[in-house]
């Protein structure tokens, strides 16, 4: 169980069956998706869900070593989040550094260094 408290359910109806897997013949969505999904709605459409609570959510997931980082760089894109979830996975990375792939940090690093010769020095 990735999360437990004692709050609603909310079920968002999605046209696509992208990030999906049949669980007793109802399309669901992976967990990886929901998470996405949810923190789009949050931070685009202002969903009264906390951030903790998913952030929760997320570092339960990915403490379980099945979290799907392939699919998660195609769909963050696709929900235009990819660079905050850049962010995020760099920054956890230093809390899961065998977990988080490097290639989240690698590219981090390379835009702070593309930003910080362009115009100076940039904290992020």
């Amino acid at each position: 169980m990735f999360y437990r408290k004692e709050i609603p359910i909310i079920l968002i109806i999605k046209r696509t069956k992208v990030g999906t897997i049949d669980i007793d013949k109802v399309i669901t969505p992976t967990i990886e998706r929901m998470i996405i999904d949810l923190y789009s709605f949050i931070t685009r459409k202002n969903l009264l869900i906390s951030m903790e609570d998913l952030g929760e959510i997320l570092i339960n997931a990915i403490k379980t070593g099945e979290f799907n980082f392939t699919f998660v760089d195609r769909y963050i894109r696709w929900r235009n989040v990819e660079l905050d979830f850049l962010m995020i996975f760099s920054t956890l990375s230093q809390k899961f550094p065998k977990i988080i792939p490097e290639r989240y940090n690698k590219r981090y690093n390379t835009i702070k260094n593309n930003v910080n010769s362009l115009i100076g020095e940039v904290s992020m």
